[in-house]
């Protein structure tokens, strides 16, 4: 648990709900992109069509091989999400619960619509310092469900 924490004007906070908005404040301003200039040079070098071919290929349904083909790429040691259920799990389980877990991916894939609450996250601070004081002393990690990855 963090004690105190100083924000970037230099303000301690020591209370847990000060702590928790200080790093609210900190990670929301982070990665709250602004508008991109659309005249960087990075771009000239971007073609803006898709081919015919290419078209179809992003258009056409997923299968179900593709949902058992992420399933084995993900590592099956990382933590679990606030579901509690590992890559692990699913992967010594595939037996029972990959016809429904395959079902459920490749119906938020092929609809685009995606249940409340399967993307819930939790995010854990790992101090990147000895002796952290700053939010940026900290590196999140976020904890998300494995069917939420999957997806």
């Amino acid at each position: 648990m963090i004690k105190k924490i100083r924000n970037e004007a230099g303000r301690w906070f020591t209370r847990q709900d000060e702590i928790s908005q200080c790093l609210v404040d900190y990670y929301g301003t982070l990665f709250t992109g602004g508008t991109l200039p659309t005249d960087w040079p990075v771009f000239d070098s971007i073609s803006p069509k898709v081919g015919i071919e290419d078209n179809k290929a992003l258009l056409r349904p997923f299968e179900k091989d593709e949902v058992w083909t992420a399933l084995k790429q993900m590592g099956k040691r990382k933590a679990p999400g606030p579901d509690s259920l590992s890559v692990f799990f699913f992967r010594k389980y595939w037996s029972v619960v990959g016809d429904d877990v395959t079902k459920a991916v490749l119906q938020i894939l092929n609809t685009g619509v995606m249940p409340a609450g399967l993307n819930h996250t939790l995010i854990t601070l790992i101090p990147k310092v000895k002796q952290p004081v700053t939010p940026k002393d900290y590196r999140p990690i976020s904890l998300c469900n494995v069917l939420y990855q999957v997806v």
